[in-house]
């Protein structure tokens, strides 16, 4: 699976007779809370897959559940390492969509690895690395067609 209490992936694997339930619930049962928890499902239209088996699941969906996963502690901060590197342009929109709702609205920290400048400029502030070396950091002000130019121009730098 993709995520642990705090952290949401790219890579995710759900074993095949794991249902979508057990997954979103795992960090509370560890910690000897077993209970149905149906907010973050119902918040990002994942209720209808609580049911489902794995392999009937797609790739957004998991990604999807994953950040309901990572929210089941109610943490102040996500880390999310190229949460939409695996998945088509429509389930990334939708990923980053439910990150966004996140930290707007839930008031999260999240800090999001990625390589992709369109992901970023969806971001309020991109910090940009290279050989572990803060190289530069920017702030979002104007709409993200700017600060996606913004963005491929300190791209363009290194």
């Amino acid at each position: 699976f993709i995520t642990d209490q705090y952290q949401i992936l790219q890579k995710y694997d759900f074993s095949a007779d794991e249902k979508q339930w057990e997954a979103e619930n795992f960090p509370a049962i560890n910690i000897g809370i077993c209970f149905f928890h149906k907010n973050p499902a119902e918040k990002f239209g994942l209720s209808h897959l609580l049911e489902k088996q794995p392999y009937e699941v797609s790739g957004g969906e998991k990604q999807r559940v994953a950040i309901c996963r990572a929210l089941i502690n109610n943490p102040d901060l996500i880390l999310a390492d190229e949460p939409t590197g695996n998945l088509d342009s429509k389930s990334g929109k939708i990923v980053i969509d439910a990150l966004k709702d996140i930290n707007e609205h839930m008031g999260k920290t999240i800090i999001m690895v990625t390589h992709d400048p369109q992901m970023a400029s969806r971001c309020k502030r991109v910090i940009f690395l290279k050989d572990g070396y803060v190289m530069n950091d920017v702030r979002k002000e104007g709409t993200e067609e700017e600060f996606y130019r913004t963005i491929i121009g300190e791209m363009e730098k290194f």
